[in-house]
Formats: C-alpha cells, sequence, structure tokens
C-alpha cells in the first residue's frame, strides 16, 4: 500500500493477530516496503519519530540506527526479547535497563568499519584539497584556482583517537597514501600495532590529521573543546566520524574562525536532525558569507552506510533466536 495509515493499520492487525511479520522501515512517510517473513519475531528499523509504532506493534525485536531506546520505551515494549543497533555504538540504548528487564543488546560492530574508514580517507582528500570550498565558489562563477592550492596527504602525521576497528582499518589506508601514524586508545598501546602509541595531550600537538573514533562519554562530556583546541598545531585539519557530542561545536567554530583548524571534516553534530535555527552548518554557512578568506569544511550525509548495517543487524536476530 502507498498510503502511511494504510500500511501501518495493516501492520497492527497483523501484529494483533499473532502473525509473524518481518518489517522494514526506513522512514514511515516514505516507508520502503512491508512483506512477509519467515516464522521469528517481529522486527523494526524505524524513524525516531514514528518510535511509538514500534512498541504499539508489540515488537519482540527492535533494529534501530541510533535510536534512542530508553528504560521507558523498554519497559512498554513488553514483549522485546532483542535490540539490535546497526552500527557500532550502543550510547543511545539503556543497556542496564535492558539487561534488568532480560532483554539483550547487540550490536554491529564489523558492518561499518571499512565505510567510515574510507569516509575519514574522503574527508582529509576533500578538506586537502579544498575539493567542498572550491566546488562551491566554481559553481557562483569564480576562477580561485592559484587560491585553492592545497597540500598533500603524503608525510603528513595523522593522529588517530580510538584504535578499535575502524580506527585500525583507517591507519592502515593513510599508511598506504604515505601518512606517519599514531594514535591514542583508551584502554592503552596495543601491542599487535606497530603503530606509534602516544598519549592524547602529545597527539594533539603534533599532528597535521586528527581523526576521531571513540564513544561520547555523557558524564566526561566534550573529549575535544577549547583547552584541546589551544594546545593543537596552527592549521590542523579535524576529522570526526563517531559521535557529534564528542567534540564541542562552539569551541570547533572559534578554532576554525580563527584559523588554528585549517579544516573539519563533520559526518555527526550535537544535536541530530540539524534545525536551521542556532544550527552548526547554519553557524557555518553564516561565517563563510562574512569571510574574506573562509575557512573550509567538509560535510557528508550521515546515513550513508546504514543498508549494509541493516543486513547485519537481520543475521544478529536470526543467530539470537536460532539459539534459543
Amino acid at each position: 500500500a502507498d498510503d502511511k495509515e494504510k500500511v501501518l493499520d495493516c501492520v497492527k492487525k497483523i501484529s494483533a493477530a499473532g502473525d509473524h511479520l518481518l518489517g522494514l522501515i526506513n522512514d514511515v512517510l516514505d516507508m520502503a516496503r512491508i512483506e512477509s517473513g519467515k516464522p521469528g519475531a517481529i522486527c523494526f528499523f524505524a524513524n525516531p519519530k514514528y518510535e511509538h509504532y514500534v512498541y504499539e506493534c508489540k515488537a519482540d525485536v527492535i533494529i534501530v540506527n541510533k535510536l534512542k531506546v530508553n528504560a521507558q520505551t523498554i519497559g512498554q515494549a513488553k514483549r522485546l526479547k532483542l535490540v539490535c543497533e546497526a552500527a557500532t555504538g550502543i550510547d543511545n540504548i539503556d543497556v542496564p535497563y535492558a539487561t534488568q528487564k532480560g532483554v539483550v543488546v547487540k550490536n554491529t560492530p564489523n558492518a561499518s568499519s571499512e565505510s567510515v574508514a574510507e569516509l575519514a580517507i574522503g574527508h582529509m582528500f576533500a578538506l586537502a584539497r579544498f575539493i567542498a570550498i572550491s566546488n562551491y565558489t566554481m559553481r557562483e562563477g569564480q576562477w580561485n584556482k592559484k587560491k585553492y592550492e592545497g597540500i598533500e596527504l603524503k608525510g603528513k602525521t595523522l593522529g588517530i583517537i580510538g584504535m578499535g576497528r575502524i580506527g585500525r582499518s583507517l591507519a592502515k589506508r593513510a599508511e598506504a597514501l604515505g601518512m606517519n601514524i599514531i594514535y591514542n586508545d583508551v584502554f592503552g598501546k596495543q601491542d599487535n600495532l606497530t603503530y606509534e602509541f602516544s598519549n592524547l595531550e602529545n597527539l594533539l600537538k603534533i599532528s597535521d590529521f586528527i581523526s576521531l573514533h571513540v564513544p561520547y562519554d555523557k558524564e566526561k562530556g566534550a573529549l575535544i573543546g577549547k583547552a584541546q583546541f589551544d594546545i593543537m598545531k596552527e592549521g590542523v585539519y579535524l576529522i570526526n566520524c563517531s559521535r557529534g557530542k564528542v567534540v564541542e561545536e562552539s569551541a570547533l567554530l572559534e578554532a576554525l574562525n580563527s584559523g588554528k583548524v585549517a579544516g573539519a571534516g563533520l559526518d555527526v553534530f550535537e544535536e541530530e536532525p540539524q534545525t536551521k535555527e542556532e544550527s552548526f552548518c547554519e553557524a557555518v554557512q553564516q561565517k563563510l558569507s562574512e569571510a574574506d578568506e573562509p575557512f573550509k569544511t567538509s560535510q557528508m550525509e550521515p546515513n550513508t552506510v546504514a543498508p549494509e548495517n541493516l543486513n547485519m543487524s537481520f543475521q544478529q536476530q536470526n543467530d539470537f533466536f536460532s539459539e534459543e
């Protein structure tokens, strides 16, 4: 059915009848498909704006992608057995409460590693070669070939903060480009890696490019703020493909405006989705319109790896119920 209300009504009726349904919902306003599945759990991948439909349909399994699953929603889903995050981080899920209620929480740590590493490399190229801003000015009829000379990645020092699967994947690619790799990780030096381990302060001081691949710690707050930007070398490039709140956006904007940070490649923001009023993107656009020598930003669509993650999530679901 094309009509949203008819589809949702159909889902509710099937759920109430006790039949098994596999529903893939990328966006309730633009539903991809609803199809019958093999006997198993009722499973949804839902847009955050319409998460209440998931719980009304008494789901046994919920597959989410950064959708907040808190104690209240877990408590409402009486039949819930499994919550699967179609990504690496699970800080959007109340894991302690889920565990208390006997609900298993899974993630898909391998699904996005290669894609995110490639995205980080893409941001570095975009910033080093002025790809974003030169594309913009060219469309405005400007010919700034000499102005946007760019730099080479070869020989530059890449500081990776968070040397998990994504960090290690990024290191391999950056090393192939001739970059010098140093890293910092909360678990310390990893004996199986040949890259140089560094404390965080030293990494911030000597890196030409800094790429963040860490979860957000609510208790500690932003990992990168004004104090950290002050330590960094002049003209550093910052890449954040982890969590938006890992970087204090007001401090980043100040660092970009002062030239301390030459460019920022952002895949995430403090508040998502971004609203036009008082958003980081709006602030950047305002600075671009005011500055004679505008700083460079590289902004890309955050959810490009969702389909692969979703397939991994379905595999998690099947493995979970086959073990019971």
